[in-house]
């Protein structure tokens, strides 16, 4: 079998109706628009506020069916080019 092919977040094979979060800033910052290598929308989920340590803000991508995932690409928001904002670690 494959063991490093995408799953579809960037090409959109994953459907925006498996893409749900905790919260968004604003309808331009939905999950469905935390896709790699987008510009639409604000170029990236956000959630509603600043993020603290202890708040527990997440993107859920619901593969359709079980998948032994090795690696995940992340990028920062896009914002027309003006976006510096990106996740400083992950848990």
């Amino acid at each position: 079998g494959r063991c490093r092919f995408a799953l579809g977040m960037q090409d959109g094979t994953i459907p925006d109706f498996r893409l749900s979060a905790s919260s968004a800033w604003s309808d331009s910052t939905a999950a469905r628009h935390g896709r790699l290598g987008r510009s639409d929308g604000d170029g990236a989920w956000c959630p509603a506020g600043p993020v603290f340590p202890a708040e527990q803000e997440f993107l859920e991508v619901d593969l359709g069916r079980l998948h032994v995932v090795t690696l995940v690409g992340t990028q920062g928001r896009h914002a027309g080019g003006h976006g510096r904002e990106f996740a400083h670690q992950y848990r």
